[in-house]
């Protein structure tokens, strides 16, 4: 897979900065958003050391629009141009895709546990950052799973997400609630 080093995306807003890697086509941010929101978004634990590392989590109607300019909230169609990209015909047995080891940033200290297979040769980064349950006000799996919103809704609740997991080398596709907090990755308008 062919990469350039990383560039960077400066976001004016609040002055953060950005990796941005090329993976075939495409332009993604390397890390997870992290952009303050006064409602729809939160950090893990609201645990400002965890805020740093793993992004900011997000509702899917603050995800549709909390990407900066030229950029947008990845939709099916861009996701399964990276795996398509990837050459991920071989499916788990689930039927998933199973190239997450190739998206997942190496190391225990952004994943639970680390498969020998673990090199993140794409440079997307991934991060298990967990998730936010509006109905019990919870966080969920930080350091276990890597959850990231779709633009695409299924029905008038739900939404596509796309999720990695530390014990696994499949990618699940999957839908819930839109008022749950995932994590957002931003991909650069064509």
């Amino acid at each position: 897979i062919t990469t350039l080093e990383p560039e960077y995306l400066f976001d004016s807003r609040d002055n953060q900065k950005y990796p941005i890697v090329k993976i075939g086509n495409q332009y993604w941010m390397a890390e997870n958003l992290n952009y303050f929101t006064s409602n729809g978004s939160w950090y893990y634990d609201n645990d400002s050391i965890k805020y740093s590392r793993f992004g900011r989590l997000y509702n899917w109607y603050m995800a549709r629009d909390v990407c900066p300019d030229g950029w947008h909230l990845a939709d099916n169609k861009d996701w399964d141009e990276l795996f398509i990209y990837l050459n991920d015909s071989v499916k788990c047995n689930n039927g998933n895709y199973c190239s997450a080891y190739k998206l997942k940033l190496p190391g225990t200290t952004m994943w639970e546990y680390e498969s020998d297979q673990t090199n993140n040769e794409t440079g997307f980064s991934a991060v298990a950052a967990g998730t936010y349950d509006s109905n019990t006000n919870s966080f969920y799996n930080n350091m276990v799973n890597g959850v990231f919103w779709s633009f695409n809704e299924s029905g008038t609740d739900k939404a596509w997400f796309y999720r990695l997991e530390s014990y696994s080398n499949c990618i699940y596709s999957n839908y819930g609630d839109k008022n749950s907090g995932l994590s957002v990755r931003c991909i650069k308008d064509k």
